[in-house]
């Protein structure tokens, strides 16, 4: 059984949760498996993520992807201006320092905003051929390779390296002591795999053979 070639995200979906995106996430590793192949996965997770949405590239976005426009619109813009962030200790509290990005994590509207932030992902991960699967700030990136793998996996270094750059350009930063890339197949078809050498994810090297 292929791949689902259909990117999913199992945040803040009625009935979808860590338990979804686990159960489809192990369902595609072994189909994979079963077809004689191996899945290759690489996990990216964003720091503060939800603490660097810039505004007017949100504001943008919803207006020229997603069809917002006029009163609403202008509803979101004024729920996202004039916010000001002080740190409180005791009695004791800072000035209020005003606040030009960033969402509220905790809630609803702000889910809903850093997941539209965030769409344009799913746009660049097609385009390489591959396949990913979204809870919040974490994303499962993962495709499927015949054995041995060696260049063919060259596309997989270019689509996480335009991924970086598509962060960099949105004012997110990935965490490379959390993003990781990790094989899963049986020990006779991954002792086939030949790991290129310009495969990085977040600015590391390291992976996993599962």
């Amino acid at each position: 059984m292929p791949i689902t070639a259909i990117p999913t995200c199992s945040a803040y979906c009625s009935a979808h949760s860590t338990e979804t995106a686990l159960v489809k996430m192990v369902d595609d590793i072994l189909g994979c498996m079963d077809s004689g192949s191996v899945a290759v996965v690489v996990g990216l997770d964003i720091s503060a993520a939800f603490d660097t949405v810039c505004h007017q590239t949100l504001l943008g976005r919803l207006e020229a992807e997603f069809g917002i426009h006029g009163v609403s619109l202008e509803w979101l813009a004024s729920s996202l201006s004039d916010r000001t962030i002080s740190v409180r200790v005791g009695k004791s509290c800072s000035a209020a320092v005003p606040v030009h990005v960033g969402v509220l994590q905790g809630s609803v509207l702000g889910q809903i905003l850093f997941t539209t932030y965030i769409a344009p992902i799913g746009r660049l991960i097609e385009q390489h051929g591959m396949h990913c699967h979204k809870y919040a700030d974490d994303t499962q990136l993962y495709t499927s390779h015949t054995v041995p793998a060696g260049s063919s996996l060259d596309h997989l270094a270019r689509c996480t390296s335009e991924l970086q750059h598509w962060y960099w350009a949105n004012g997110l930063l990935l965490n490379p002591t959390k993003s990781e890339l990790a094989f899963f197949g049986t020990k006779q078809r991954l002792q086939r795999v030949t790991l290129p050498a310009n495969i990085t994810v977040a600015g590391s090297s390291d992976s996993t053979v599962c």
